[in-house]
């Protein structure tokens, strides 16, 4: 029994971290501008948007490439892996920027979840 309250509680959590499924469509690109700007990069590449549904779930991921340095590129993954909301950065590649010292060229894929019916999977059990 305890060890089902403790997955409930988690799992409690992780809604709670949820973007608002209503933004789907711009949140996640508009959260990295926002970011990017507090490191002071602009991407050189901003990929496709996906969103897949999977039942109440949608999961959407943008990927970006961009110049900067490795002090700003340790700021974005520190930004957005202690992210409130749930964000996640994967399949991330590093090189040497072109005839640039202390510059990285960097490309990455980043991923969030909504729930559609999040306010419905907030409410207390019974």
């Amino acid at each position: 029994a305890m060890e089902y309250e403790e997955s409930k509680a988690l799992y409690e959590d992780l809604i709670k971290q949820l973007p608002d499924y209503s933004k789907k469509d711009e949140w996640l690109l508009s959260r990295m501008l926002s970011f990017f700007g507090k490191i002071g990069v602009e991407p050189s590449r901003t990929g496709k948007h996906i969103l897949n549904e999977d039942g109440d779930f949608t999961h959407s991921s943008v990927t970006f490439d961009l110049e900067l340095t490795y002090e700003q590129l340790g700021k974005l993954i520190e930004m957005v892996e202690n992210s409130e909301q749930f964000m996640r950065l994967s399949n991330l590649t590093v090189s040497r920027a072109e005839g640039s010292l202390g510059r990285l060229q960097a490309g990455f894929r980043v991923h969030t979840l909504f729930l559609k019916n999040k306010e419905e999977m907030e409410k207390p059990a019974k």
